[in-house]
């Protein structure tokens, strides 16, 4: 009788665990906003930090021995992508 009782109570609790988890799990599921939103703060502060780097490019009075021209370029297709990505996380 005690055995059965523990394997009932066993099995009870294993179920319970069982729903518990599964409920948190298709919750996270149904949840990609809380993740997009993640996503879009670090898209959105690399685009802000993007947009100050090119500022501080235009800046610079010199050529950087040959470098500052692709490094304008290489920043403005950055800020171009990062704008896009932003845009498709918001949908």
């Amino acid at each position: 009788m005690r055995k059965t009782i523990r394997i009932a109570v066993m099995v009870a609790a294993v179920g319970a665990l069982a729903f518990t988890t599964g409920v948190a799990v298709a919750g996270a599921r149904n949840t990609p906003s809380a993740a997009q939103g993640d996503d879009a703060t670090h898209m959105q502060a690399a685009l802000d930090a993007l947009k100050s780097a090119e500022h501080h490019l235009s800046e610079v009075k010199g050529t950087a021995g040959g470098h500052l021209a692709p490094t304008v370029k290489a920043t403005k297709d950055a800020i171009k992508h990062a704008t896009e990505g932003l845009a498709a996380i918001k949908g």
